[in-house]
C-alpha cells in the first residue's frame, strides 16, 4: 500500500507545531472526510473543553485562539499515519499504522516531549513501539478516543493530564 500524505493537512498541522513540544497527542490520522483537529472538529472542541476545565478562560474562546493557546502551552497534536485510514478495512489501517511506527518514531526523537497521549487505546502498543526505537523517555498516558460515547471521559482524562503539565515549568525540561 502506497502511502500518500495530504500536504495541505501537513502544512496547517506545521504551522501550528510549537518550538519546544512538551505534551504530544497522537491520534490514528486525519480523517478522510476533510475535518481535522487543526481545523477546529469535533476532537478538537472536546480538547478545548479539557483545556477549559483548568483554565477556564479558554471557553470563551474562539477555535482559533484556543488553537493558538494549546500551541503556546507547548501542546501539539500528531498523528502516527499521515494519511486518512478511517475509510480502510481493518487489515489495511493495522498495516498502515504498523508502516508507520518508524516514522513516528522519528518525529517522537525530533520533538522529545515530555508526555505523550495516545488519543486512541488501541494505538497505545504502537506508540511504545515508536517510544522504544525512538529512546525517548516521555511519560505515556492513553485515553479513550473522545467520541462515540466516550467524550466526558476523554475529556475529564485530558484535563488531569492538562493540569499536572500546567504545575510544571515551561523551561528547563
Amino acid at each position: 500500500m502506497d502511502i500518500i500524505v495530504d500536504e495541505n493537512i501537513e502544512k496547517i498541522r506545521y504551522s501550528y507545531m510549537p518550538n519546544k513540544v512538551r505534551v504530544l497527542l497522537v491520534g490514528e490520522s486525519a480523517p478522510a472526510s476533510g475535518k481535522f483537529f487543526y481545523f477546529g472538529d469535533s476532537l478538537c472542541n472536546h480538547t478545548k473543553s479539557a483545556f477549559a476545565k483548568v483554565y477556564p478562560e479558554v471557553g470563551l474562546q474562539t477555535m482559533k485562539k484556543f488553537l493558538d493557546f494549546f500551541k503556546e502551552k507547548c501542546f501539539y497534536l500528531d498523528d502516527i499515519c499521515l494519511m486518512p485510514i478511517d475509510k480502510l478495512d481493518e487489515k489495511q489501517r493495522r498495516q498502515c499504522i504498523e508502516n508507520s511506527v518508524q516514522s513516528l518514531a522519528e518525529r517522537i526523537e525530533v520533538y522529545q516531549p515530555v508526555v505523550i497521549v495516545s488519543m486512541l487505546k488501541k494505538i497505545e502498543m504502537d506508540i511504545r513501539k515508536a517510544l522504544r526505537i525512538a529512546g525517548v523517555d516521555s511519560q505515556l498516558y492513553s485515553l479513550p478516543f473522545g467520541g462515540n460515547g466516550h467524550q466526558n471521559k476523554y475529556i475529564d482524562e485530558l484535563s488531569k493530564i492538562i493540569k499536572n503539565m500546567k504545575c510544571r515549568p515551561l523551561s528547563g525540561d
